[in-house]
């Protein structure tokens, strides 16, 4: 349940580049990067690639988007079946608390029922500790430490 009356999931669409442009940069303001407006529109193209790598959902409050979340789907050869693993989860400041973000990723959940999914991942910052609240009602914390090797620096 959320605190509005209507609240909307649904795929992207061409025309929301600019709304999900404003979403995306606060989303990476957060986390203390960015992407250039070309990468930027790269991004935005593989969400309507024919074999889609990548998708995107966002939260409509009145024809507003509030909130968005990139999403892929992974092999999990220890499994032998498909995973999908979420990417980025943002709801704007001014919309928080109300269930959008809870809303999304029921959202992915149900793709992955539909599509025969049988697990959704995430990873979040160490600091992120409201959005570790939500987290904690809705998934299984993993004793799994992450590791990033950059390719162009020696390791």
């Amino acid at each position: 349940m959320t605190g509005y009356k209507e609240l909307f999931i649904r795929t992207v669409k061409q025309s929301d580049f600019s709304d999900w442009k404003i979403l995306y940069k606060k989303y990476l303001i957060f986390y203390k990067t960015n992407l250039t407006e070309t990468e930027l529109v790269k991004l935005w193209t593989w969400f309507f690639e024919p074999q889609k790598q990548i998708y995107c959902f966002i939260a409509i409050v009145q024809n507003k988007p509030i909130g968005l979340i990139h999403f892929r789907e992974y092999l999990r050869p220890i499994k032998a079946t498909n995973g999908m693993f979420i990417d980025d989860l943002y709801v704007d400041n001014a919309f928080r608390g109300q269930g959008t973000a809870r809303a999304l990723i029921k959202a992915v959940r149900e793709f992955c029922v539909n599509k025969k999914i049988n697990s959704v991942r995430w990873i979040t910052a160490q600091d992120n500790h409201d959005a570790m609240k939500l987290y904690d009602q809705l998934a299984i914390q993993t004793p799994w430490r992450m590791y990033e090797m950059p390719i162009q620096d020696e390791v």
